[in-house]
């Protein structure tokens, strides 16, 4: 990355302010998205976890963290790699720089494979560009619910752990 790359994508994360975040991914959006995480697993045993995160700190820029290494951060400081049955999904998001990932623990890479989920990311990255945060995250989520309740079914005595928060996080 060049110097004036770098200091335009400090730019960026600069501008890209909180507020400007929870205008683009509302209280009502997460609420949203809760539920449908709520309802999703009800009907497999995998846990699914929603990170947006702004903008990384001028130091991380200089640093030259891609949205890819710290979606791997989160994967880990969030616990999605720590599940009981290692069927954790992270999707993430860097709104400073439009980037979105999805990493799945190593139970789930024979479901969800690469090509699966560059095709979400694809999905989710088209519907942000059109301004369509809410719809394209439920699209997001019931995807992954269709592909991995035949797989990891619900308890059938209805006690599926709730290992991680259902509620999509604004860091």
């Amino acid at each position: 990355m060049t110097g004036k790359s770098r200091l335009s994508r400090l730019l960026k994360h600069l501008l890209t302010t909180e507020s400007k975040v929870a205008d683009l991914f509302s209280e009502t959006c997460f609420s949203t998205v809760e539920s449908v995480i709520v309802e999703s697993e009800k009907t497999h045993s995998c846990e699914i976890a929603f990170i947006v995160e702004g903008s990384l700190s001028p130091k991380q820029i200089w640093a030259h963290c891609t949205p890819a290494e710290r979606a791997r951060e989160m994967f880990g400081r969030f616990g999605v790699w720590d599940t009981a049955l290692n069927n954790g999904i992270l999707i993430y998001v860097l709104v400073a720089d439009r980037s979105v990932h999805i990493m799945v623990d190593r139970g789930l890479v024979h479901v969800l494979d690469a090509a699966y989920l560059q095709s979400q990311v694809a999905n989710l990255t088209d519907a942000f560009k059109r301004g369509n945060y809410g719809d394209a995250m439920v699209a997001a989520v019931t995807s992954i619910t269709a592909l991995v309740a035949p797989h990891y079914p619900a308890n059938p005595l209805g006690s599926n752990n709730n290992e991680l928060t259902n509620r999509p996080l604004r860091i």
